[in-house]
């Protein structure tokens, strides 16, 4: 949701499209913050919870440390923020399509090795 949001950025020209944009951005995001300590240890299971969400901290700031100055970088060369919402909203969608990707391989993997996937709950 939010790659596609960033996508209809830069089209927005009204405030109250634009407070349709940010409920759009705020809310998915507020509620990936409250949950996401529970995915992370429902993925990894509570004996990995910390390497899980180092990796997932380490990830998320990566991306807020490369994310402004290539926006910036962006702005400069075109004189508009429209392609860095562009660039942002291709990334968080490229990034969300490998989650059913990742999904559809452990599935396999476990069809291969008997074991179903209601009966596994983290990832070995």
């Amino acid at each position: 949701m939010f790659g596609l949001v960033a996508l209809c950025t830069p089209l927005v020209n009204t405030f109250p499209w634009l407070l349709v944009i940010a409920i759009f951005l705020g809310l998915p995001r507020g509620i990936f913050s409250a949950l996401d300590q529970v995915a992370i240890k429902e993925v990894v299971g509570p004996r990995r919870f910390t390497e899980g969400m180092g990796i997932a901290v380490f990830f998320l700031g990566s991306g807020f440390l490369v994310g402004p100055p290539t926006s910036g970088y962006l702005f400069d060369r075109s004189g508009s923020y429209d392609i860095s919402f562009y660039c942002a909203g291709l990334v968080m969608l490229f990034g969300s399509s490998l989650v059913p990707i990742f999904w559809l391989l452990r599935r396999a993997k476990h069809k291969c090795s008997g074991v179903s996937t209601a009966d596994r709950t983290t990832i070995d």
